[in-house]
């Protein structure tokens, strides 16, 4: 017996010493640099940051709450189902960390361990681009939900495709979330015409059912497009561009003037991706229309045929508040299925394009599913009505949808090996090693994107020679496991090539950089 009380007292003690071991410098700022902080910082949507160890201690109440609840990071779709690129996730160990950390007083640590800050800057990343377009300035006063639309003209007196676009809030304290489209017809100048203020508000769509979705920008997400090499988006000749932005409620007196910046292909001869909502509640539902009786539950189903082998790069399910879960997957013509998408607790306000890590094939003859389930009662906690009314289709806040967008290109042989996303492999686990992808884009003049991945939380270097092989600039920081992401400065290098050197503990590559 006096054993097992020892065996016992020791557990504990180790137990105890092991949440002890949790610090913000070595444990909980890593975690929160990957995940928390693209929101959560001086500039961002969230309305606290969380970058310096006071940020953290003062919101560690909170920050413990809202892990333990899974409530943020926010990221909808079943990452068991399907992985995504830039996925939002912390994984039990980090959860873990950061509940014993609260737990335990919340410590600093030693200083001298603490990884360096992330920088947020205002400014795009977009290198040279053709064209920029920015929305009049707008003042927001809303008590609800706003969603404002702005219409540019391209002026182009020819199509051409763009092989980058990156959108820039102008003030991404109040910007929620940002739809990018285009269109030929004089719809969407109309309706802001018609309006004595910019941009005229319409909720869902911009009010035009020729316009085409081409970008999108939601927190925490890319706000860069780069598209794989020899593929890209078509804008077509004298479109209009239409920004809809979406402001959340309770915003007074603040400004916002959101940026688009384009960046076309010199050939006119690639790949043509587009974004369509190929799952839709008019043409593939199958148990229509979409209405669902005040009081009840209802589950909706939209199928598709695939008349062409085609690649698909993002996934888009819409819905609004009554909407609580959706599902999408192909199933082949030999009965094979492939995962899409599924969300299990939708959250109208976080939703976005997810990414795949590769282009999917989804051969000729397969059909695309969606389901959808529905909760018009009065305990969806989003529920707009009360009581409970009856809800119909359509673009109005107490309207529904059920729209999946997809962006697909005609399938070539050796799709599946092109990588949309940061992970070289659509399934997790592959890669156990650290790698060093394809900077980009490269030639560059300004700055370089890189993409890098950890097998495990460590320091990393980047280093960048000339062709003699001097140093001419580096870096060293901590970071967390998993996939990262680095924009290397090399405005004032002189036009060259240069040898980038990435390090780890175990680990070394090198990449090409070409400066113009």
């Amino acid at each position: 017996m006096k054993n097992l009380k020892l065996i016992i007292t020791l557990f504990a003690f180790l137990n105890i010493c092991n949440i002890k071991a949790q610090t913000w410098t070595e444990n909980i700022a890593p975690i929160l640099y990957s995940n928390c902080t693209k929101c959560h910082n001086s500039n961002g949507i969230a309305n606290f940051p969380l970058i310096t160890y006071s940020d953290a201690f003062n919101k560690k109440g909170s920050i413990k709450d809202q892990v333990e609840q899974g409530i943020m990071p926010p990221w909808p779709p079943d990452h068991d189902y399907r992985d995504f690129s830039h996925e939002r996730l912390l994984s039990e160990s980090d959860k873990k960390s950061i509940i014993d950390w609260v737990i335990n007083g919340a410590p600093q640590g030693d200083i001298s361990k603490a990884p360096t800050p992330p920088v947020y800057k205002k400014g795009a990343t977009i290198n040279s681009p053709d064209m920029i377009l920015r929305m009049p300035t707008y003042t927001i006063n809303t008590s609800s939900d706003l969603y404002q639309c702005f219409v540019m003209p391209s002026n182009l007196s020819l199509s051409k495709f763009l092989s980058d676009i990156e959108v820039l809030p102008g003030n991404s304290s109040v910007v929620h979330h940002v739809l990018v489209f285009q269109d030929t017809a004089l719809t969407c100048q109309m309706l802001d015409n018609a309006t004595p203020e910019p941009g005229y508000t319409n909720f869902g769509g911009v009010g035009s059912n020729s316009a085409e979705l081409i970008a999108t920008w939601v927190p925490g997400g890319a706000s860069l497009y780069h598209f794989p090499t020899g593929l890209g988006i078509k804008i077509n000749k004298n479109a209009f561009i239409i920004i809809q932005v979406h402001y959340p409620a309770g915003i007074i007196n603040k400004q916002d003037s959101t940026k688009v910046f384009l960046k076309f292909s010199p050939s006119n001869s690639l790949r043509q991706i587009t974004i369509a909502p190929v799952l839709d509640h008019d043409a593939t539902l199958t148990n229509g229309p979409l209405f669902i009786q005040a009081n009840t539950t209802k589950t909706f189903n939209a199928e598709f045929n695939v008349p062409i082998d085609a690649s698909l790069l993002f996934i888009g399910p819409h819905m609004h508040l009554i909407g609580k879960k959706i599902k999408v997957w192909a199933v082949t013509a030999s009965k094979d299925t492939i995962p899409l998408i599924k969300i299990d607790n939708w959250d109208f306000h976080w939703q976005g394009m997810y990414t795949f890590n590769n282009l999917i094939k989804i051969p000729a003859g397969s059909t695309l599913y969606s389901e959808a389930f529905y909760d018009n009662t009065a305990s969806n906690p989003e529920q707009p009505n009360n009581p409970p009314k009856d809800v119909v289709k359509g673009e109005k806040t107490t309207d529904e949808m059920m729209l999946v967008y997809f962006a697909f290109t005609p399938y070539q042989l050796g799709d599946e090996s092109i990588t949309v996303g940061l992970k070289t492999a659509p399934n997790s686990g592959i890669v156990s090693t650290p790698q060093l992808y394809e900077p980009y884009p490269n030639p560059s003049d300004k700055s370089f994107s890189v993409d890098f991945y950890l097998n495990s939380q460590e320091f990393a270097s980047f280093e960048i020679s000339d062709i003699n092989g001097r140093i001419i600039s580096s870096d060293n920081k901590f970071y967390n496991a998993g996939n990262q992401h680095i924009d290397l400065q090399t405005e004032g290098f002189s036009k060259g090539i240069y040898t980038l050197i990435f390090k780890t503990g175990s680990y070394s590559k090198t990449k090409k950089l070409i400066i113009e």
